[in-house]
Order: C-alpha cells, then sequence, then structure tokens
C-alpha cells in the first residue's frame, strides 16, 4: 500500500516531474537525506524556511511563502 503524501510532498513532486528529478536526486542537489526528504514527503516532519529553500533551489524553483487570514 503506498503511502499519501502531505500537500508539500505533492508540490514538490509535482515540481520534481516537470525537472525530470528523482528523490534521490533531490537528496543529492540539495544536501539533504533521503530519509529527512521521505519525512517531508509523507507529512512526519515540518521543515525548516532553511530547508525549503535548499528543496527549492535543489528544483531550480522559488519558495513563496503567504499568509492568509482564515475565516473563523
Amino acid at each position: 500500500m503506498k503511502k499519501q503524501l502531505s500537500p508539500l510532498g505533492k508540490a514538490i513532486e509535482t515540481i520534481m516531474r516537470d525537472e525530470a528529478v528523482s528523490w534521490y536526486r533531490l537528496s543529492m542537489l540539495s544536501g539533504i537525506n533521503e530519509g529527512t526528504l521521505s519525512k517531508l514527503k509523507h507529512g512526519k516532519a515540518s521543515p525548516t524556511v532553511y530547508t525549503l529553500e535548499r528543496v527549492a533551489k535543489a528544483l531550480n524553483t522559488e519558495l513563496v511563502i503567504s499568509f492568509k487570514k482564515l475565516n473563523h
């Protein structure tokens, strides 16, 4: 049974597919070990902004963080 991807994992995987980059290659390009990437992929860890920046740079993309007001 395939594990469900987190929203972050889905976003990263979409860019990886466009760039033809595997998780192994992302690990090599970003300097982040595969175990950590797997935890991010499945929502088992919360990345730092620094980690997200490394992933974005490795995927030749820009990291954009935004805040949206919730209606409660």
